[in-house]
């Protein structure tokens, strides 16, 4: 009889998390409310979670992953060019010094 129960109190709470939970803006409840008939409100209820599934799962995931990877891939690199860029800090020879004095320090 326990296990009976606990089945049904099982059952119970599916269908009422069913009955609830909107997807796609609408619950079942909405849905059965505004269909002027059985049939009705079973095409209509399958045509919209269609719909929300459709918008919840991309239509084709594998050309999106594949062009991350390449625009990764080629915005890590630098341009190639024949002469070598300069680099972008210019530092003068008593910012050298001053860094040497310094490095100089921590190595004793």
């Amino acid at each position: 009889m326990a296990g009976f129960l606990k089945w049904l109190v099982v059952l119970a709470a599916i269908a009422a998390v069913i009955a609830y939970l909107p997807i796609g803006g609408r619950s079942v409840l909405d849905r059965w409310q505004a269909a002027p008939t059985a049939s009705a409100f079973v095409e209509k209820s399958w045509q919209e979670l269609r719909e929300a599934a459709r918008k919840m799962i991309p239509a084709n995931p594998q050309p999106q992953r594949a062009q991350a990877a390449r625009s990764a891939r080629t915005t890590r690199l630098p341009p190639r060019s024949g002469s070598p860029q300069k680099p972008a800090e210019r530092h003068s020879e008593a910012d050298r010094e001053a860094i040497d004095e310094i490095v100089a320090k921590h190595v004793k």
